[in-house]
């Protein structure tokens, strides 16, 4: 056995025990050929309402920026950047507008962003709210050529 270490290889995805013309293969490989890697994606969640002062939703900001920066990142999703949904009366028609629009930030404004990010937001609750226990989320979307690559464990860690 010792002497087989010369022939191992590592490998960043799971391994395939099925038959690549079996059912449940093909079905992978159709949903992979039309979303893409569904390994990209990681979230990191939190539980503390001290986010919503000036001091730290602009820290906070400063630090999803950094993350932005990284050649991994294709996307993120967070308080800081999230789009929310507007009627526009005079064109007719809904579009997507900033949840946070005034800057720089009072305090009466982010206790007011936070109400309504709790309280009138319910297409982001489970996604980046806990509305139960004031949980708050972000994402990061990776670069998909490097989710199944040893990039991954070092942008994890790093």
């Amino acid at each position: 056995m010792g002497l087989q270490w010369q022939n191992m290889r590592f490998t960043f995805t799971e391994a395939n025990l099925l038959p690549d013309d079996h059912s449940v293969n093909r079905d992978y490989q159709s949903f992979l050929n039309k979303f893409g890697e569904e390994g990209n994606l990681i979230v990191v969640g939190f539980k503390d309402s001290a986010i919503f002062s000036v001091k730290n939703l602009n820290a906070w900001e400063a630090f999803i920026d950094d993350i932005k920066k990284d050649k991994a990142v294709d996307l993120t999703l967070s308080i800081e950047n999230l789009q929310i949904l507007a009627k526009d009366t005079v064109a007719e028609k809904f579009k997507l507008v900033p949840f946070l629009n005034k800057k720089p930030y009072s305090t009466a404004y982010i206790k007011e962003k936070q109400q309504e990010f709790f309280n009138n937001l319910p297409f982001y609750e489970g996604i980046l709210f806990n509305k139960e226990n004031g949980a708050v989320r972000f994402a990061i979307y990776m670069d998909k050529k490097i989710v199944n690559t040893a990039a991954r464990k070092e942008f994890v860690f790093k």
